[in-house]
């Protein structure tokens, strides 16, 4: 027996993904400079950009602040820069930040040292 695949079901994912990507209280775009002619700066100043976010996201959790990276597909769509009003030949999006205050922060066990540090050889 087959099953016959549901005509709508590549709409409904996108729906879905367009929702969860509303869904937060913040959203941030990010995205870095392209240097035409210049592989290695724009690798260079991608490298900076991913840097720059992880201390963003380090200062939020600081504050209480709950967070979540994502990349995808939507960081390559036309549909996506134009929406945000970036020039895809002057700007690469490299991801989005979803911010918000968690519900409840889990609670984690303190490990003990010896668990969590390799010293090499």
């Amino acid at each position: 027996m087959t099953q016959e695949k549901d005509p709508n079901a590549g709409l409904q994912l996108v729906e879905k993904a367009r929702n969860k990507i509303l869904s937060p209280p913040q959203l941030i775009a990010v995205a870095s400079l392209r240097s035409p002619g210049d592989a290695f700066r724009e690798e260079e100043d991608y490298a900076a950009t991913v840097c720059a976010v992880h201390n963003l996201v380090l200062s939020l959790w600081d504050q209480g602040i709950g967070s979540q990276w994502t990349t995808g597909a939507i960081t390559r769509s036309p549909v996506a820069y134009e929406a945000l009003g970036i020039s895809g030949e002057e700007q690469r999006i490299i991801g989005f930040i979803k911010v918000g205050y968690p519900d409840e922060v889990p609670r984690r066990k303190k490990r003990p040292l010896a668990q969590i540090r390799t010293y090499l050889p």
